[in-house]
């Protein structure tokens, strides 16, 4: 099934941020810190089957804009983060001289924040680029596809927040001759300065 692409995503976050009363609006910016562990499939007779996993590690610059709703501490927003591989992921997706090379996301947030804690889950579209199954059928430079992610923030004063995300993505690439996907989990730990 062909799925709308990361740039809509985009351009729909950018559209509902602008909307946003300015005077509302809390905008964040900031670094994180990602560790994930994929699954990789490839098509054989119709059907994916499952080749093997493989870990990756990212430097993620990341930003957000949330609205609140009312007084009782609801939040819509969105949010944009640009993800690079840190550490080498060279064979990556168990394939020869294979590799990560970024992995970004663009989503919808909706949250709940009560005190100085914050939680919220969001949804939206990842896009990794890369080297993935050179010289073979599935050779491909991009899986694309849908994310989700549950987590957590903590204020340490009015400006700057830390926090701990959970996510799963599902990609796949039709750039080869044959379809392939990409599933994984991943922590993300992150800090941001608020505007």
């Amino acid at each position: 099934m062909k799925r709308p692409s990361p740039k809509l995503a985009a351009v729909s976050i950018i559209a509902l941020a602008a909307a946003l009363p300015a005077a509302a609006q809390e905008f964040s910016f900031g670094t994180a810190l990602e560790y994930g562990e994929g699954t990789f499939g490839t098509e054989f007779l119709g059907s994916i089957n499952d080749r093997g996993s493989d870990s990756y590690r990212l430097f993620k610059l990341i930003g957000d804009v949330k609205y609140p709703l009312g007084q009782r501490g609801f939040y819509v927003g969105g949010d944009l983060s640009l993800g690079f591989a840190i550490g080498g992921t060279d064979n990556f997706g168990n394939s020869s001289g294979g590799s990560l090379d970024q992995l970004h996301r663009a989503r919808l947030l909706g949250g709940f924040r009560t005190g100085d804690l914050d939680l919220y889950a969001a949804t939206g579209y990842a896009i990794a680029k890369g080297d993935f199954y050179p010289g073979s059928d599935n050779e491909a430079s991009t899986f694309e596809g849908r994310t989700l992610a549950l987590g957590m923030g903590y204020s340490v004063n009015d400006k700057f927040d830390v926090g701990i995300e959970i996510i799963h993505d599902d990609m796949e690439t039709t750039d080869g001759e044959k379809v392939a996907e990409w599933k994984n989990r991943a922590i993300s730990a992150n800090a941001t300065y608020k505007f």
